[in-house]
């Protein structure tokens, strides 16, 4: 503990820690009750590009919380409250326990994500021009009222004389894609970027608040089920209603077990609620 006090004291990781959202800080603060509490202040330095290392659960302080959790999770069917009552959520809190590895603080539950550790990367050099690199240039000549300009332009652009900043140069782009994973391999950047400017989502979660309603139907799952919606979950059912709202169906794609019948069930209260 006097090691971590010493740590947190140090200039940069005091910068680091006021540099965090309160979510953060307090994500930070159940880490460093927790086995996987930072020890170095790099990764103080590093923490807030690692937030998704962890997975954080502040409303799950005890085996019967993370019991509830985990059979929310695990069954896509709503239980009356005479079967619910019979259910002792205590060993299934316990599995998931040893299953994630995960550890109760004073703050809440945590456990790992699976994701690697992003290190911070000393920045590149800034590449100088050099005398000795070869450097071309160019003289376009026209005729009287630049009669000959289209005709310099078409074949300066097909013998690659001409090049347009941005432009793929490479005729042959397509030589080394024969399959799909290929064309992925080659084109993937070019198409998430596109894909990220051409379909905006209905609701960003890191840009955007829940709506009071969608809030409000947490708040009833939790007092009656024993158990919060995960913010993706939250975030997808946040989509649906906002979709609803326009006079138009959604779809929820999911694979099986990530609670899509609890997504949508929310999502239509949320939108009935709004009326």
């Amino acid at each position: 503990m006097a090691e971590n006090k010493t740590l947190e004291h140090l200039p940069e990781v005091r910068a680091a820690v006021a540099a965090l959202s309160p979510e953060d800080r307090e994500l930070l603060a159940a880490v460093q009750t927790s086995p996987f509490k930072l020890t170095a202040p790099e990764q103080f330095k590093e923490f807030a590009d690692n937030i998704d290392y962890f997975v954080f659960e502040p409303n799950i302080h005890d085996l019967n919380d993370l019991g509830w959790r985990y059979l929310a999770q695990h069954m896509d069917m709503l239980l009356p409250p005479e079967l619910l009552s019979a259910i002792d959520p205590a060993p299934f809190g316990k599995y998931a326990m040893q299953e994630e590895q995960g550890h109760f603080t004073e703050h809440g539950y945590i456990s790992l994500s699976g994701d690697e550790w992003n290190h911070e990367r000393p920045a590149e050099p800034e590449k100088k021009p050099s005398i000795r690199e070869r450097l071309e240039a160019w003289l376009l000549l026209c005729k009287k009222d630049d009669a000959n300009i289209v005709k310099v332009l078409e074949d300066g652009l097909k013998s690659g004389a001409i090049r347009i900043p941005g432009t793929v140069q490479n005729l042959n782009g397509f030589d080394s894609v024969h399959s799909v994973t290929s064309y992925l391999s080659e084109f993937g950047v070019t198409v998430a970027e596109r894909i990220r400017n051409q379909f905006q989502p209905l609701f960003d979660p890191a840009a955007e608040q829940l709506s009071p309603e969608i809030l409000r139907i947490n708040d009833y799952i939790r007092a009656h089920a024993g158990y919060s919606l995960y913010p993706a979950q939250l975030a997808v059912a946040e989509s649906v209603k906002r979709k609803l709202s326009e006079g138009k169906s959604a779809f929820i794609v999911a694979e099986c077990g990530s609670g899509k019948t609890k997504i949508g069930a929310a999502a239509l209260a949320a939108y009935q609620a709004q009326k």
